[in-house]
C-alpha cells in the first residue's frame, strides 16, 4: 500500500503559497544584507551533543538517530547553537565584529494533535564579537526594521533581561527545588502560584513574587525601581532604560514593551532577551537575546548576541484585527464550572444577557459589545487558547495538569475547588507488597506525574467512564480522579488513600494577548476582583 501522508508537523507548500514565503524571506534577507549581514549555512544533522550539553534544550523535542560510527546524531534543532561551534572552530581567527545570517530550518518534536510544526523555517542573524548597550540596540533595531519592512507594524517587540530572574533568586535564597518550580510557574506567569510555592520565604520573597506582574510598557521600569533597590537590579533596569531611549532616538519605541518576568526556556541567554508578537498568532513570531557564554562552551570565549523570526506563524496568519476595536474573546468551560462562570462574570459588571437563552448559537456578544463569550469543554478551551484564536480561557486546574500548557495561567477563581485523589477499596494498604501496582484513571499524565515524583513504577489504564468500578472489579489496585464530596467513593466501598493535588477554576490567557491587549485583560481582572460566587 502506498504512503500518501506526511508525519505530523509537516506540510507541503504549492503553487502561491511558495511564492508568499519566498517573497517573505527575501524581504527579511534584503535588510539583514543591507545592514552588512553574510550569509551562513549550517548541516541539517548535528552531534545530539552540541544541543544537549549546554541544556538549550529539552532533549525530548530533538529528532535523533544514531550514525553508522554508533554516535547519536540530531536533526538541528536551532541555529545559534550550531553557528557557535562554527565560530569558534573555523571562524576563530577573523576580524570582529562578525555579521552572520541565515535561512534554514529547525526542527523541534512537540506533541501529536497540538497544532504545531516540527519543521520551522527561521530567518535570523548572529552579532559576534560585542558586548555593549551600541550593540543591543543595534539587533533589537535591526528586529524591528526587518519586521516592519516584510509585514507592517502590526507587532510589538517586548525585552527582558535573563539574569534578573537569578539574581532575584540569589537574593531570596530559595532553594533549587523551588527555583526551577517558581521559574516554570513564572514562565507561565501563573500569579498564584507563584505566592503559593514561595509564601513560606516571608517578606524577603516580595520582590521574586512581584516579577511576573511587571510587563507592559515605559511605565514598568520606572514602576521595578521603586522595588527593586540592590545594585545589581537597579543596574539591570538602568540598562533597560538607557537601552529604550537609544531606541526612541531612532523612532522605535512605539514597537518595544518590557517584561521584566521573560524567563526564557533556551537556558543560554546571559543579557537582554526579546520576542516578537503580532496580533491573529497565539505564539511568538520572533525571539532572541544575548548568550554571552554560549561560543565559549566550544572553545572560543566571545560575546554575540542575535535574533530568529520564525517564517510559518507568520504566513499562517488571519486577517489583521486592529487591536483597540477588538472584542476580548473568552472560551468558558461548558458544564460543571458554567454556571459559577456565568455567576461570576455578571457580578462583575459584565451584561451577558445573550447567554441567558443560548438556543443553538456557539459564540455570544457582551451588551457593551467588548467581549465574546463562546461555551467549550474543557479541553477545547485550552486548544483555543494556545492556538490565538480566544485571548482568555476560564477552565479547572484539572485539565491544565492533564494537558499541560503553553499560555498564562493568571489568576485562581476560587470556585469549583475539588482535588485529584488516590483512591482504592477501604482497608487495603495501598503501598504495601512488591507487586508493580495497576492504577486506573481518566488522567494519565497526571497520575503518572505523581508516581514519577514518587518513584514509584505503575501500571496505568486509563477508564473514560465510571473509573471507580476498576478497583471493584479489581481491574486495578487504585485510581485516580477528581473528589468533591466523597459520596460516591464511600457508598462503594471506596476511601481516599492521598491527596494528589488541589483543583479550581483558573483564568488562563494566549500568551500574545497578554502582551497586545494587557489593558483590556487588566481591566477584566480588576473587574472581576470582587466579583463574588456563592
Amino acid at each position: 500500500m502506498k504512503i500518501k501522508n506526511i508525519p505530523a508537523g509537516s506540510r507541503d507548500l504549492i503553487f502561491d503559497k511558495c511564492i508568499e514565503k519566498n517573497t517573505l524571506i527575501e524581504s527579511i534577507i534584503k535588510n539583514f544584507k543591507d545592514r552588512g549581514y553574510s550569509e551562513i549555512i549550517t548541516p541539517y544533522l548535528e552531534y545530539a551533543d552540541v544541543f544537549s550539553q549546554n541544556k538549550a534544550f529539552d532533549t525530548n523535542t530533538l529528532y535523533k538517530m544514531i550514525d553508522t560510527s554508533n554516535s547519536t546524531i540530531s536533526l538541528r534543532a536551532d541555529s545559534t547553537t550550531p553557528i557557535a561551534r562554527v565560530v569558534a572552530t573555523r571562524l576563530n581567527k577573523e576580524k570582529l565584529p562578525l555579521k552572520l545570517y541565515y535561512n534554514q530550518s529547525v526542527f523541534r518534536a512537540s506533541n501529536i494533535h497540538k497544532g504545531k510544526l516540527a519543521q520551522i523555517t527561521q530567518c535570523g542573524t548572529e552579532l559576534i564579537g560585542q558586548s555593549s548597550i551600541a550593540a543591543d540596540t543595534d539587533i533589537i533595531s535591526l528586529a524591528i526594521e526587518t519586521l516592519s519592512k516584510a509585514i507592517g507594524d502590526d507587532f510589538k517587540i517586548e525585552i527582558g533581561f535573563a539574569s534578573l530572574f537569578n539574581i532575584l533568586v540569589k537574593e531570596c535564597n530559595i532553594s533549587s527545588e523551588d527555583e526551577s518550580i517558581v521559574r516554570s510557574l513564572i514562565e507561565n506567569k501563573n500569579f498564584t502560584g507563584v505566592r503559593d510555592v514561595l509564601e513560606k520565604y516571608g517578606e524577603k520573597a516580595t520582590k521574586l513574587i512581584k516579577l511576573p506582574e511587571l510587563f507592559g510598557d515605559i511605565t514598568v521600569l520606572d514602576t521595578a525601581l521603586s522595588i527593586y533597590t540592590s545594585f545589581e537590579t537597579i543596574s539591570v533596569i538602568n540598562y533597560l532604560k538607557e537601552l529604550y531611549a537609544n531606541l526612541k532616538a531612532k523612532k522605535l519605541d512605539k514597537y518595544v514593551v518590557f517584561d521584566l518576568g521573560l524567563v526564557q526556556k533556551i537556558e543560554y541567554y546571559t543579557g537582554i532577551i526579546f520576542s516578537g508578537y503580532i496580533s491573529g498568532k497565539g505564539e511568538s513570531i520572533l525571539s532572541g537575546g544575548r548568550y554571552d557564554s554560549l561560543i565559549g562552551k566550544f572553545g572560543y570565549d566571545v560575546p554575540a548576541c542575535g535574533f530568529a523570526i520564525n517564517i510559518e506563524p507568520i504566513l499562517d496568519r488571519k486577517a489583521v484585527v486592529n487591536i483597540k476595536d477588538k472584542p476580548l474573546r473568552i472560551a468558558v468551560t461548558k458544564g460543571r464550572l458554567e454556571k459559577k462562570t456565568l455567576e461570576l462574570l455578571e457580578n462583575s459588571g459584565i451584561p451577558i444577557d445573550s447567554l441567558k437563552d443560548k438556543g443553538r448559537k456557539l459564540i455570544f456578544t457582551s451588551n457593551d459589545g467588548k467581549y465574546e463569550l463562546l461555551l467549550a469543554k474543557a479541553s477545547d478551551v485550552i486548544t483555543y487558547v494556545e492556538h490565538g484564536v480566544c485571548d482568555l480561557g476560564i477552565v479547572g486546574k484539572d485539565t491544565i495538569l492533564e494537558n499541560g500548557s503553553s499560555f498564562y495561567e493568571i489568576k485562581d477563581l476560587g470556585f469549583g475547588r475539588c482535588k485529584f485523589a488516590l483512591a482504592g477499596k477501604k482497608g487495603d494498604n495501598f503501598y504495601e507488597g512488591y507487586d508493580k501496582k495497576i492504577i486506573a484513571t481518566k488522567y494519565p499524565n497526571v497520575t503518572k506525574d505523581f508516581f514519577d515524583k514518587k518513584g514509584i513504577d505503575v501500571e496505568i489504564i486509563k477508564i473514560e467512564g465510571s473509573v471507580e468500578l476498576a478497583p471493584i472489579l479489581e481491574l486495578s489496585n487504585a485510581i485516580v480522579d477528581i473528589v468533591e464530596t466523597g459520596n460516591t467513593l464511600y457508598e462503594n466501598g471506596l476511601e481516599v488513600y492521598e491527596d494528589v493535588a488541589e483543583v479550581s477554576a483558573r483564568l488562563i490567557a494566549n500568551v500574545a494577548s497578554m502582551k497586545l491587549m494587557k489593558k483590556q485583560i487588566s481591566n477584566l481582572l480588576f473587574s472581576i476582583q470582587d466579583g463574588k460566587v456563592n
